[in-house]
């Protein structure tokens, strides 16, 4: 893009080229450096494009080949400028255009966020106008490594992201981590506790003490690796003991109570065919401009996309907002005991596939599903395994021992 707008704003001819040593003239203008490109031959004629300057480079390589290079056409903003140099407001409105898309060029006019699932792109960019980044804003005022490190320190769940401004466009792209955070907080010695009543299926203990063991039934707020750790002399006498940060993984056997209903009377939409459409010209969030024919639609749903001006990453700040209404009415229907059950059975399948995302195993599926009257009802417990505890701190005096420090104290002053 920035090579065809320098060639446009410098200015450039179209050549054919006549004559039968062709391909030497051509590799005497390589040799000279000068720059031939979209090189094609029609009927045996070649033909050429190539930059003001360098056409007149060309009479050493014309001499030698007697090759001429004849001019097809002129293209270019200086050529423009010299066919209306008699329209002098012709040639003012194209420099004063000029200067203000070169004055437009300095700021960010679109932010683009990709690769966000749990977050919203609108989320992400209202966050990010709070902090003072917004479409407006001066590209030497966006720090790219300032806003990365803002993303990852406010969203957890954000794993990588990288921000980057190309043209006028801001470009952020991120990577969500549904990983559980297991990392420690960084002040103080720690116990795994359990996050909810379980039974243990299996405990790896890397750091700490092994407070449970599989099978043990455990509540909420239970220990299940001590932070606490004993040190055992050679007599196997208890010495004291020392505060760390549990480290480790238990998985525990649990339970998610699950339970949805739905109505069988319901109201659904039914579509017309009937539609118009609107339009509106924006700059930021302002609306500049719109239009939208008069209609006698009661109930209706809107539906907008947007096209912005500009080519490829160098946007404007104007768009054009497109809006297109669907009329509809709505009527009363009654869902049959299959349907209720698929829609009962789709909404089952996502909270599933919620539970999966979030790293629980499901063992067992014993939601059923019952229609009774008017009501669909899905209800019923999910078997699953998972990792859940948490960190809490050890409080000092879970290890700190006083009586054992004095009656060391003693034996020492006894044996001197």
């Amino acid at each position: 893009m920035a090579e065809r707008l320098y060639q446009y704003l410098t200015g450039y001819l179209v050549i054919k080229l006549l004559g039968t040593e062709t391909e030497r003239f051509l590799n005497l203008c390589a040799k000279r450096g000068i720059d031939l490109w979209k090189l094609k031959c029609i009927n045996g004629t070649y033909y050429a494009q190539v930059r003001l300057k360098d056409y007149k480079n060309m009479h050493p390589a014309v001499r030698k080949t007697g090759v001429r290079p004849v001019i097809v056409s002129r293209r270019g903003l200086p050529f423009v400028l010299y066919r209306n140099r008699k329209r002098g407001m012709f040639a003012a409105g194209v420099l004063l255009c000029f200067f203000l898309i070169l004055r437009l060029s300095f700021y960010i006019w679109d932010i683009s966020v990709t690769g966000s699932y749990t977050h919203t792109p609108e989320q992400i960019t209202g966050f990010l106008r709070e902090n003072g980044i917004y479409a407006g804003a001066a590209k030497k005022e966006v720090d790219c490594a300032g806003i990365e490190a803002l993303l990852r320190s406010t969203y957890e769940d954000i794993g990588w992201v990288s921000a980057e401004i190309k043209g006028t466009k801001l470009i952020i792209r991120i990577s969500e981590t549904s990983l559980t955070d297991t990392d420690p907080p960084s002040a103080g010695a720690q116990h795994i506790v359990a996050e909810k009543d379980g039974i243990v299926r299996q405990i790896v203990v890397r750091s700490g003490t092994p407070a449970v063991q599989r099978g043990d039934v455990v509540k909420q707020g239970d220990i299940l690796i001590s932070g606490v750790v004993e040190i055992i002399g050679d007599g196997e006498e208890l010495m004291g003991r020392e505060a760390v940060t549990a480290d480790g993984e238990v998985w525990l056997a649990t339970y998610y109570r699950y339970e949805d209903s739905l109505k069988l009377d319901h109201t659904e939409k039914l579509y017309t065919g009937e539609q118009i459409t609107g339009a509106g010209l924006y700059s930021g969030e302002k609306e500049l401009i719109s239009w939208l024919p008069s209609h006698s639609f009661e109930q209706y749903d809107a539906v907008s996309w947007d096209y912005t001006a500009g080519l490829a990453d160098f946007v404007l700040p104007l768009r054009i907002r497109v809006v297109r209404l669907y009329e509809y009415y709505e009527q009363t229907a009654v869902y049959t005991q299959e349907e209720a059950a698929a829609l009962l059975n789709e909404r089952l399948k996502r909270y599933l596939e919620n539970l999966i995302a979030q790293d629980v195993c499901i063992t067992e599926n014993r939601v059923a599903i019952d229609i009774a009257g008017d009501t669909a009802t899905a209800q019923g417990e999910i078997l699953t395994q998972e990792q859940a505890w948490e960190y809490r701190a050890v409080e000092d005096e879970e290890w700190k021992q006083p009586e054992i420090e004095q009656e060391t104290e003693i034996e020492t002053e006894e044996t001197s």
